[in-house]
């Protein structure tokens, strides 16, 4: 069973890989309806937005640890981190990137809904 963490870093990634087909919509909306349209366009979230807010300070601490990787950690950050990566790496095999500009796709694309490029299988 996945942790709560899991879940909201999955709906997380989801949520970023649906925003620039939702983008280029919302930005032929008007402005008075692109909160409802945003609504229906972005998936549901089912976790508490601290969640959210939680994962950007964890995406921003791995990049600090690439600059100090001897950085301490509290154990409430490295399971943090944990989940986050599971996360990342079951995003990555269900969205294999486009070979030509690196997009995630879905795994039955032929085609990069970014670049258009031809994906082999």
């Amino acid at each position: 069973m996945r942790s709560l963490m899991e879940r909201a870093a999955e709906e997380f990634l989801n949520e970023g890989y649906e925003y620039q087909a939702a983008k280029k919509i919302l930005d032929d909306t008007p402005p008075e309806l692109q909160s409802a349209a945003r609504a229906q366009l972005l998936p549901k979230r089912t976790v508490p937005d601290g969640c959210f807010i939680w994962l950007n300070y964890l995406i921003w601490l791995e990049g600090v640890l690439e600059v100090v990787p001897s950085l301490p950690l509290l154990a409430v950050e490295v399971e943090g981190l944990l989940a986050l990566r599971r996360s990342r790496d079951r995003f990555r095999s269900t969205h294999p990137a486009c070979p030509s500009c690196g997009m995630p796709n879905e795994p039955h694309a032929l085609r990069c809904r970014e670049c258009m490029g031809e994906i082999s299988k």
